[in-house]
């Protein structure tokens, strides 16, 4: 999405597979590096995600602080909405 002086306001960024702590820092690595690049928003797309545990939280919870706010997950597939909905998280990431 560029704003009015044509500069990017949101990046999209796409997981697929498991998430765990073998590969949960290549996501945190693609989150901190969307969150230094000062987007406006950074929409992340867990749909076909396969697996997910606490190292992808931690990915999130980290990119969360990183660029407050900013994070929105725009998809989530089943095993990211069950890892959210167990440890109460749901609300704190915004899901469109």
């Amino acid at each position: 999405m560029p704003d009015s002086d044509g500069t990017a306001t949101a990046v999209h960024i796409r997981a697929t597979g498991e998430i765990d702590v073998s590969s949960a820092l290549l996501l945190n690595d693609a989150l901190s590096a969307a969150a230094a690049e000062g987007y406006g928003e950074i929409h992340l797309d867990l749909a076909e995600v396969t697996f997910f545990d606490c190292a992808g939280l931690r990915a999130l919870e980290d990119a969360d602080g990183a660029a407050p706010g900013r994070l929105r997950l725009v998809a989530v597939g089943e095993p990211v909405r069950l890892v959210l909905h167990l440890l109460d998280q749901q609300r704190r990431f915004l899901v469109a």
